[in-house]
């Protein structure tokens, strides 16, 4: 059987224009290769993702369902500008040397982006003010997302994406497609719910702890809460070991991080739009926002609006009290 990136060559012209060029990186059960096309003078970029999927029995197929169902489920939020647009997939059976079936690449076409996984690879520390803004702009997808009961389930740095020209970030890979294979499970599992480790299905509170536990690792200099082998980490936080603070942060932003990633699924934030009112809040200072942020690290705000309405009446409420002192 051919190498992949020889493979990708016996595919040209990819969606009927375009020629593969350099890899770009490996992760998350997934290589990414750059694509070129020739319009005019100008040379006009785009990206393929592989999804490997090997064998040819009937697990494998399951894989290969499951891998477009996910596909499906991307596309179907093409509309939220904080979701990656799927510009294309295709599917090519894969035979060895004896010409029998041995597997299926998929192929998703999409522009060329920078992966979180590239840039934390590159060792980029990021200010509190990008994460806080990834934070929310995640969060809008999760929420348009959510609304539409679709659940990510597999939200990993390799998922998250930062748009050049407009300067937001954006998400990939609903329902898995992106961490199908065994090779992708450890990178994966550091960042799945403890609840998802127990055999649970995704839903809104496991993607914001992944969300929240990326988030953490760019508060504290790149690094998870526990340090060492990728398994014993794993386990600590699966065991539901006490964390300590991020390094760096607001009170606020750490606020909002921590609770995002609380153990038990109920006591985090029940909505994507709650976590990314915590995230917004934590830009205002202190004052009301630092109240409101204590009020969601010990409470699980059911509705943070139930919040906004009790903090307008307290106020009235003091005006009235104040005419009659």
């Amino acid at each position: 059987m051919k190498e992949l990136a020889e493979r990708l060559k016996t595919y040209e012209p990819l969606w009927g224009q375009w020629t593969v060029g350099d890899e770009l990186y490996s992760g998350s059960g997934l290589r990414a290769f750059e694509l070129k096309r020739s319009r005019g003078e100008e040379e006009v970029g785009a990206m393929v993702k592989v999804i490997e999927i090997k064998g040819s029995d009937e697990e494998a197929e399951k894989k290969l369902r499951c891998v477009m169902d996910s596909i499906q489920k991307t596309e179907s939020l093409g509309d939220c500008p904080q979701v990656v647009t799927i510009k294309g997939d295709a599917v090519y059976s894969v035979a060895d040397e004896a010409g029998n079936p041995v597997g299926w690449d998929v192929l998703v076409l999409g522009e060329r982006l920078v992966s979180l996984g590239e840039e934390l690879s590159r060792n980029r520390e990021f200010t509190e003010e990008e994460v806080r803004r990834m934070g929310i702009d995640i969060c809008r997808a999760l929420a348009y997302a959510h609304r539409r009961e679709v659940f990510h389930g597999s939200i990993t740095p390799d998922c998250l994406y930062r748009r050049p020209a407009g300067g937001f970030y954006m998400i990939s890979g609903f329902g898995g497609f992106e961490n199908q294979n065994e090779e992708s499970r450890t990178e994966r599992d550091l960042y799945m719910a403890p609840e998802l480790m127990m055999g649970e299905a995704a839903a809104k509170e496991s993607d914001m702890y992944s969300l929240g536990l990326i988030l953490y690792r760019l508060l504290n200099e790149n690094v998870l809460p526990f340090t060492g082998d990728p398994v014993d980490v794993r386990e600590r936080l699966l065991n539901g070991e006490a964390w300590s603070l991020p390094s760096k942060g607001t009170k606020n932003l750490k606020q909002a991080v921590m609770m995002a990633c609380v153990y038990e699924a109920d006591k985090r934030f029940y909505e994507a739009s709650d976590f990314r009112l915590g995230l917004e809040q934590a830009g205002y200072g202190t004052g009301k926002s630092e109240k409101v942020a204590e009020f969601m690290l010990f409470n699980r705000p059911v509705d943070l609006r139930i919040v906004s309405g009790l903090c307008i009446a307290s106020f009235l409420l003091g005006i009235v009290v104040a005419k009659f002192i």
